[in-house]
């Protein structure tokens, strides 16, 4: 009995030491990378059938693992449950008693939940899953740029805006490759794959995203800095090598900048606000005057159209810009852009709820970034300068949406080293 006991207890350390941490890597990794759904769908079954058989194993340790997690993100965890309830009773009751708003939504962040279930269930404080996770980030970033990469290659010089989206994101973490490894080689190989990166996002025009990585850097420089003396002692000591990654991005930004339309575009509207001045100032006073203000029109984009539709004016009718930038579909239809920044756009959506979901959003900033202060973790300053990136600085521009901020839920327990 001792014996068999001891053989399930191996085969439940072998199951969670390899074949859950690699099912996890792959489901992180096609998650934040937008990989085939083919891959995510096999990925995640085989996560939580790997789990269940090791639950049902050696029940003692995960339970032990749920409880830890839970009291160790307890405030992080309860702002994500109580906005995730919320929003389904919200979207329950939805502005268009036709649209089956809750099931959409439960469509839409299944994934994420399941990855911040799983988490709960996996990690136990180990390096190794930490740097599992970290490093699927990386392949994930990677899997991105050559995927843009082709498509810039293959016709003009420009990169498809959609890119900027996953820089954001993910940048941060390959930024801190760089004090996370030590052999030379991958030093290197980084700054090269972060050098051409930055030169990928010049050419997606988006300005946003311009402003996010260079708030992102100038917050890791004066951070680094002020923090420790040994980083400008680094600095100073590897000035010529500064020098020249300094000198080859000034290079490529220029190239970038003089053979690119898009690029030249953007930079010759300055602050144009490519009429989301228009947005503001037209749209949010139709929603404050409604009865829907106080808890939302529920999730999806299209109940936000039909409430604009709904809502116009004849003056609004007669010249639809009036409401801000559109689109004209095949049969005729206006469809408005919901082109908002991200705290707005979700206002929309789920009203005072929208409260919550920003507390949930400013915690992870602030804990990430007391916990890399206190013990000098650069996970949790990626972690906070993906935040800050994604849903500080691009979020004011446009709408981020909901659902990556359960993904950094998922990362967060991982990533944040609880603070004695």
């Amino acid at each position: 009995m001792e014996k068999f006991c001891s053989r399930n207890i191996k085969l439940s350390i072998f199951l969670d030491k390899y074949l859950i941490s690699i099912s996890l890597f792959l489901y992180a990794f096609c998650l934040i990378g937008n990989i085939s759904n083919a891959i995510k769908n096999i990925s995640l079954g085989l996560c939580i059938l790997f789990l269940i058989v090791c639950f049902i194993i050696n029940k003692n340790y995960y339970i032990s693992n749920i409880i830890k997690n839970l009291k160790n993100n307890k405030l992080i965890l309860f702002l994500c449950v109580f906005f995730l309830v919320y929003a389904f009773i919200v979207s329950c009751f939805p502005y268009l008693d036709n649209y089956n708003s809750s099931l959409k939504f439960l469509k839409e962040l299944k994934r994420p939940i399941l990855f911040i279930i799983i988490v709960i269930f996996w990690f136990d404080d180990d390096e190794n899953k930490k740097n599992i996770l970290y490093v699927s980030l990386l392949f994930a970033f990677l899997s991105v740029m050559v995927n843009y990469c082709g498509l810039f290659l293959n016709s003009k010089l420009s990169v498809d805006r959609n890119f900027a989206k996953y820089f954001d994101i993910l940048f941060p973490f390959l930024l801190i490759s760089f004090f996370i490894f030590k052999h030379k080689i991958l030093k290197i190989f980084f700054v090269f794959i972060m050098l051409f990166s930055l030169f990928m996002l010049i050419l997606t025009g988006a300005r946003g995203s311009w402003l996010a990585c260079m708030m992102s850097l100038a917050i890791l420089i004066s951070v680094l800095f002020l923090k420790d003396r040994r980083y400008i002692k680094y600095i100073i000591k590897n000035k010529f090598k500064f020098l020249f990654i300094i000198s080859l991005f000034c290079m490529m930004s220029f190239f970038a900048f003089l053979n690119s339309q898009i690029a030249q575009t953007k930079i010759s509207q300055g602050f144009n606000s490519s009429g989301r001045d228009i947005i503001l100032n037209a749209r949010l006073p139709i929603f404050i005057n409604s009865n829907m203000v106080i808890f939302g029109l529920g999730y999806g984009n299209f109940q936000y159209e039909e409430f604009l539709l709904n809502n116009r004016t004849q003056e609004h009718i007669k010249h639809p810009y009036s409401l801000g930038p559109y689109i004209l579909e095949k049969d005729g239809r206006i469809k408005y852009l919901h082109d908002e920044p991200t705290f707005l756009a979700q206002f929309y959506h789920y009203g005072i709820g929208i409260l919550i979901f920003i507390s949930l959003v400013l915690v992870m900033l602030y804990k990430s970034f007391v916990d890399f202060i206190k013990k000098d973790d650069f996970l949790s300053l990626a972690l906070f300068l993906s935040i800050f990136e994604t849903y500080i600085i691009r979020g004011l521009f446009e709408d981020m949406g909901i659902t990556l901020a359960f993904l950094y839920v998922g990362f967060y327990i991982v990533f944040y080293r609880r603070c004695e």
